[in-house]
């Protein structure tokens, strides 16, 4: 008779496998379109460029953390309203450090959702159901604000001389679809319940149903917090979520302009916010890569300009992922020591 341990994997592990070997698929074949295109832009032309960008580029670099740390403040504006008290700091070395599973990894936004909570729940002491329910409301904030930021936007370059490439219906229609996406979302977590939701439908899993089960208390106080959030006016979290996507088409535009393309703020600000609307629908392949890249490929033209700005791009990435994963190195080792020390303050600093 076999034992368990000789036993073939049972289908779900199978599956699981033959999933993860999917993702990979995906990111490589995003890898693949990547190169596919810096090649068909003549290498030699597109170094060219590059080397000819001006040493101001360089601080480009501190677009990225000042999104990161006006989201994270989004996102300690929305704990206090539930009553919990978090250091700025904390929500943004967690948001920096859960930003790098999310552009590194096939469905990292995903994991980045799910660590995120954990981490900053951990860091700054405050109930992980209120931190999942805040992280939730930035969500459709976040949805919210995109749609508005390219609504905008569209409507500048428009006065100002178009969008390249791009057709207005399209990017209006994308707009659209994030802000009736961020209605649906808000409307969901205000009346549908979809934490108890969740937990039904986890409860009926084999070995882990009745853990499940016997926190439905939990769940629920999480429906609430996200039920109040949902009914509260919220402007100053969406403004500094506004103010991040903002933020981040600034450095787009920067870097095009770095590269020697001419285009207005207000055009690469809206082309910012559609590409980026593509890279949030690619969620197999991480960060995007390939299809995002295709997006800029075709609306700014397949030449070593627009390979050099796709290099920029992704070699700013490969910074902050970096960093990020540095992060949550730290942030694992410093979760490890509190567990023999003290416990964090109330602030999520050190005590």
């Amino acid at each position: 008779m076999n034992t368990p341990s000789s036993q073939a994997p049972n289908p779900p592990n199978r599956q699981r496998r033959a999933r993860a070997w999917l993702r990979f698929g995906f990111a490589v074949l995003g890898m693949a379109v990547f190169v596919w295109l810096v090649e068909r832009s003549d290498p030699p032309h597109v170094a060219a460029v590059l080397g000819r960008m001006p040493m101001w580029v360089i601080f480009a670099l501190c677009f990225f953390p000042l999104g990161i740390a006006l989201d994270g403040l989004a996102w300690q504006r929305l704990l206090l309203r539930l009553g919990a008290r978090v250091h700025p700091f904390s929500a943004f070395v967690v948001r920096l450090g859960s930003e790098a599973i999310g552009s590194s990894l096939p469905l990292g936004g995903l994991g980045a959702e799910a660590v995120g909570p954990v981490l900053l729940a951990r860091r700054a002491g405050v109930p992980t159901r209120s931190t999942i329910a805040s992280s939730l409301a930035k969500r459709w904030l976040t949805s919210r604000a995109h749609g508005t930021y390219v609504l905008l936007c569209v409507g500048l370059a428009a006065v100002v001389g178009g969008l390249p490439g791009l057709r207005a219906d399209v990017v209006i229609a994308t707009a659209l679809a994030l802000l009736g996406a961020s209605a649906l979302t808000q409307a969901t977590a205000a009346h549908a319940r979809p934490a108890d939701r969740v937990r039904a439908m986890l409860s009926r899993l084999p070995f882990v149903g009745d853990a499940i089960s016997s926190k439905k208390a939990d769940f629920d106080e999480t429906d609430t917090e996200m039920s109040m959030l949902a009914r509260t006016f919220t402007a100053d979290a969406y403004g500094l979520v506004l103010l991040a996507w903002i933020v981040e088409g600034l450095e787009t535009f920067v870097f095009l302009r770095a590269v020697g393309v001419s285009i207005s703020l207000p055009a690469a600000l809206a082309l910012d916010g559609t590409m980026s609307a593509l890279r949030s629908a690619a969620v197999v392949v991480p960060s995007g890569l390939g299809v995002q890249d295709l997006g800029y490929a075709a609306a700014l033209g397949a030449t070593p300009t627009t390979a050099a700005f796709l290099v920029l791009k992704r070699a700013k990435e490969l910074v902050y992922v970096a960093v990020g994963y540095g992060i949550l190195f730290w942030l694992g080792g410093e979760a490890r020591a509190a567990g023999h020390g003290a416990p964090p303050s109330r602030h999520g600093l050190a005590t």
